[in-house]
Protein backbone atom coordinates (compact mmCIF):
# COMPACT_ATOMS: atom_id res chain seq x y z
CA UNK A 1 0.00 0.00 0.00
CA UNK A 2 2.87 2.36 0.83
CA UNK A 3 4.54 1.81 -2.54
CA UNK A 4 1.27 2.62 -4.30
CA UNK A 5 0.80 5.82 -2.30
CA UNK A 6 4.38 6.94 -2.94
CA UNK A 7 4.11 6.19 -6.66
CA UNK A 8 0.76 7.95 -7.10
CA UNK A 9 1.82 10.85 -4.86
CA UNK A 10 5.05 11.36 -6.80
CA UNK A 11 3.20 11.25 -10.11
CA UNK A 12 0.66 13.82 -8.84
CA UNK A 13 3.41 16.17 -7.65
CA UNK A 14 5.25 15.89 -10.97
CA UNK A 15 2.04 16.74 -12.85
CA UNK A 16 1.41 19.72 -10.56
CA UNK A 17 4.98 20.96 -11.13
CA UNK A 18 4.50 20.68 -14.88
CA UNK A 19 1.27 22.66 -14.63
CA UNK A 20 2.76 25.41 -12.43
CA UNK A 21 6.52 25.37 -11.72
CA UNK A 22 6.12 27.90 -8.88
CA UNK A 23 3.48 25.86 -7.06
CA UNK A 24 5.76 25.09 -4.13
CA UNK A 25 6.63 28.77 -3.62
CA UNK A 26 2.95 29.71 -3.69
CA UNK A 27 2.15 27.02 -1.12
CA UNK A 28 4.96 28.17 1.19
CA UNK A 29 3.79 31.79 0.92
CA UNK A 30 0.22 30.68 1.67
CA UNK A 31 1.35 28.88 4.83
CA UNK A 32 3.54 31.80 5.90
CA UNK A 33 0.64 34.29 5.55
CA UNK A 34 -1.72 32.27 7.76
CA UNK A 35 -0.51 34.12 10.87
CA UNK A 36 -1.10 37.53 9.26
CA UNK A 37 -4.44 36.89 7.57
CA UNK A 38 -6.38 34.29 9.55
CA UNK A 39 -9.74 33.16 8.23
CA UNK A 40 -12.55 34.86 10.14
CA UNK A 41 -15.75 33.95 8.32
CA UNK A 42 -18.07 31.41 9.81
CA UNK A 43 -19.96 28.75 7.91
CA UNK A 44 -23.17 30.29 9.25
CA UNK A 45 -22.20 33.89 8.44
CA UNK A 46 -24.76 35.71 6.31
CA UNK A 47 -23.82 36.18 2.68
CA UNK A 48 -22.63 39.68 1.85
CA UNK A 49 -24.68 41.63 -0.67
CA UNK A 50 -22.48 42.23 -3.68
CA UNK A 51 -23.61 44.99 -5.96
CA UNK A 52 -22.75 44.37 -9.62
CA UNK A 53 -20.55 46.95 -11.33
CA UNK A 54 -22.81 47.02 -14.39
CA UNK A 55 -26.32 48.33 -13.72
CA UNK A 56 -29.26 46.16 -14.66
CA UNK A 57 -31.75 47.42 -17.26
CA UNK A 58 -34.25 48.05 -14.46
CA UNK A 59 -31.74 50.29 -12.66
CA UNK A 60 -30.92 52.11 -15.91
CA UNK A 61 -34.59 53.03 -16.44
CA UNK A 62 -34.98 54.40 -12.92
Amino acid sequence: MGVLLVTVGHWALVQAAKFDPQLSQVYVRHIRYQDHYPARASVWAPAAHIRPSVPTPKEMRA
